[in-house]
């Protein structure tokens, strides 16, 4: 099933902190449904979406590693694993 946001929703700059964190109640209720994989955005669309990784990488990556890490229980595949050229 596509779930584009979920990672979108940990790196976007204008989230509060429960929109942010919102992402984990989507992937438990996709697993309680036998959802077997997600495809999910890895790097967003808009400059905006590449805010946190311009300026800040390591936590970039870190809040991927956590979003990876959770979802692995299901499966996943990313739409677009490429972050753009500064």
């Amino acid at each position: 099933v596509n779930y584009y946001d979920g990672f979108l929703r940990m790196i976007d700059p204008e989230a509060g902190p429960e929109e942010r964190e919102s992402w984990r109640a989507g992937l438990a209720t996709l697993a309680e449904r036998g959802v077997p994989f997600v495809r999910f955005s890895a790097s967003g669309f808009f400059p905006n979406d590449q805010k946190l990784y311009r300026e800040n990488p390591d936590e970039h990556f870190a809040r991927l590693d956590a979003f990876v890490a959770e979802a692995e229980r299901l499966g996943l595949t990313a739409s677009d694993a490429e972050v753009a050229a500064e």
